[in-house]
Order: structure tokens, then sequence, then C-alpha cells
């Protein structure tokens, strides 16, 4: 079908049912340099653009005058009618949207005319086989609960509408933010925790948007060592998963902040062949083997033992732009348990990049910054979920 605003503006077929469904396949000129209408218009109505100075179709929609979106302005100048509203199509402010949610845990969808709603809860189990995340904007906690969990519900956004609404934000004269900061969670981590504690993060982090990714991190299970086996499986899935939605941010430094199993998450993420550049990484309390950057590991044939290929590491550390900050504390009670877990191979979390010290590879020399949290704690701060306390975001966040 043609361009709907026309389509239903003029009431009239396509001719062509192979004729591209969006603008940005026409050709910009002819032989003679001048600017062809979008092909499906200019074959039905067979006119010539009036104005050979026209924008190219990536300005098709101009929010700028009352938030309305006009009509592709060739066309517009052409037929002289008047621009008719598209849902979605107007290009809202980070307010509007309301907090801004991505998450791979399974969903339950509701349409209601032109919106559709997910709701979700920590309750459902995660899979091996998820494969795609979803955007939520407007996401509130509904005041029900499934089993003891609270259950959330957001309005899905598609990808475009959620990179107009973070670019709109930064790029505003009033706003301090500047940069996104993506927020993984660690292990059994439920969003009813998560999204709130992101939620005051944005009021602390004035330089950035604060943005929770979820993924399906189980605490269901009366045995936690049933739950972190489960959880390691879902991790991997769900790095790829979250590979469907991270281009929202494409277009403004982004940077990430992974916490414990969730640098399993954004390790997968990487050794899933992605490309994205990131401005910084922050790995805090990192769950994963010690030695992920490690010359002899990377430069091995060898699989990872996480389940990674063995240059995973080097691949996150290539999507870098600046620092990989590894936060640390060799007190970490659960990282201890996940070191006997793994075969007794010591985790990243536990000794950081000193740990590691003449064995890394030179590209993790260059960009690993180490940061020991042990000497900063307090008896207030936990030995483990200390991501968000007042030191990190004075001395790590703040500063990258």
């Amino acid at each position: 079908c043609i361009y709907p605003v026309v389509y239903r503006a003029l009431n009239f077929t396509a001719r062509n049912n192979a004729a591209p469904s969006m603008p940005h396949t026409y050709p910009p000129l002819d032989a003679s340099g001048s600017l062809y209408m979008y092909p499906v218009v200019y074959r039905a109505l067979n006119f010539k653009p009036r104005n050979n100075n026209a924008p190219s179709p990536h300005q098709l929609f101009d929010a700028s005058v009352s938030g309305t979106p006009c009509m592709y302005p060739v066309v517009h100048r052409a037929l002289n009618f008047t621009a008719i509203k598209i849902p979605g199509a107007r290009k809202m402010s980070l307010e509007e949207y309301g907090l801004v949610v991505v998450t791979s845990i399974e969903t339950t969808k509701e349409v209601v005319g032109d919106v559709i709603y997910h709701k979700f809860t920590g309750y459902t189990a995660g899979s091996v086989d998820h494969r795609d995340a979803v955007v939520l904007r407007n996401v509130v906690d509904t005041g029900d609960k499934k089993s003891t969990y609270n259950v959330y519900k957001g309005i899905e956004m598609s990808k475009e509408e959620a990179q107009l609404a973070i670019e709109g934000k930064i790029n505003a004269q009033d706003s301090a933010a500047k940069k996104v900061l993506l927020c993984i969670h660690g292990n059994i981590t439920e969003p009813c925790n998560w999204i709130p504690a992101c939620e005051e993060m944005n009021g602390k982090l004035n330089e950035y948007v604060v943005i929770p990714v979820l993924w399906p991190a189980d605490s269901e299970s009366w045995w936690p060592l049933t739950d972190y086996q489960a959880n390691r499986k879902y991790s991997k899935a769900a790095g790829v998963a979250f590979g469907s939605a991270v281009d929202i941010s494409r277009n403004v430094s982004t940077s990430v902040m992974s916490h414990s199993m969730g640098n399993r998450v954004l390790l997968s993420f990487a050794d899933s062949g992605e490309t994205r550049n990131f401005e910084a990484v922050f790995m805090v309390a990192a769950d994963i083997w010690e030695e992920t950057f490690n010359a002899r590991v990377i430069n091995n044939t060898d699989i990872h033992p996480g389940g990674f290929k063995a240059d995973a590491g080097l691949k996150l550390l290539d999507m870098v732009n600046t620092k990989v900050v590894v936060v640390h504390n060799q007190n970490d009670i659960p990282l201890l348990g996940s070191h006997k877990v793994n075969s007794f191979r010591r985790r990243l979390g536990q000794f950081g990049k000193e740990g590691q010290e003449g064995r890394l590879h030179s590209k993790a020399v260059e960009k690993l910054v180490n940061f020991d949290f042990n000497p900063h704690k307090t008896n207030n701060d936990d030995s483990h979920s200390y991501q968000f306390c007042d030191v990190l975001i004075r001395e790590i966040y703040n500063k990258y």
C-alpha cells in the first residue's frame, strides 16, 4: 500500500503492489537533478514536484509546530491539503512517555484501539529460546499482584519512537541530561525492586537518562541454587534479546551499568556479534570469570567456561569508546558462593583488574579501570548489591 496519509486523503489504490512501503526508498534525483515525488504517488498522480529544494524523506514529519506532523512537504504543497494526524507519529517529550523500560520478560498483551499494553511481573519464568525485547513507556505499578510479585503495565513503543523521545529529552535546552545509562540488573532481581531503584537514580544522575533493562531472573524457587543455575541460562538468551532493543539510544552517548549476573547478559550481547558503541561500561560486582579479559583466554580457540566464545571479552572491549570500569569487593559474599558453584573459578567482581595484573590482553590493560569498593563500604552498604550507593554515583557514574 502507499503511504497511509496520502492513501486516506486521496482514497486511491496503489497501482503497484510491489511499491516500496516507506518514502526512504524513493530516488532523490533524476538525471537532470530534479527532485522526484515518492514513486507511488508520482506514478498514481503523474505530476512533478513543484519545488526542487524539497526536503529529503527523512523530514517526512515536522513536529516543530504545535506537535502536529505535516505531510511530506512536496506532497503537501503539490496537493495543498491539510495533514492528517497519525497516532504515534508525533515527536513527544520523554516526560510524556514517562518511564521507559526495555524488557525481555514474557508479557501479556492487551490491545485497546491503537494502543498495545503489556503487563509483566517477575513471576514469569525465563526461556533459553527468547530472542526479542520490547520497549515500553509510561510503565506503572498496577497495584495488582501475581503470587507475591507486583504487576506492572506499560505501553508498547517502537524503537523509532523511543529514539525520538530520548533525543528530545537530551536536546531540550532546559535538560541537564546529555547521555543515556542502560541499567541491567543481576540474579534474583525482580522488576518491583529494579524499576524504583532506577527511577531514583534518574533523580541523582542529572547527566543521564536512566533506562532499566529487565530480564527474567527468576526468584521463585525455594532453593537459591536452583534459580541461580536456571538464570545463568536465561541470561545468555537475554543478551541476545537485549540486542533487539539496544538501538533506542544509538544516536546519543550511551553507557551501560551491569550488576552481578547482568554482566553475563552484557557479555552474551557482545558475544552474539552485535556491533554497538558504548561510551563507557560499568561492571559492578560482575559474576563472570575473572580471566575473561586475559590474553591466554582471548587468544585461545577454546570455549570460555561461562559458555561464551573465547574472545567474548575482547568483543566487549571493542564496543567501548573510553573505559570499562570494574567495581569489585573481595568480601562479596554472594560472589564467594558463585566462585564455588562455578568450579572454583574466581569472579571478576571479587578481585577486579588487580587480580589479573600481568595476564591481561593489551586492550584490557588500556581500557579496564579498577575500583575497589571495600575501602568505601559503610555499615549501611551491602557486600554485593551496592550498585546504586552514593560513592559509585560520585566516583564512577558522574566521572565517565
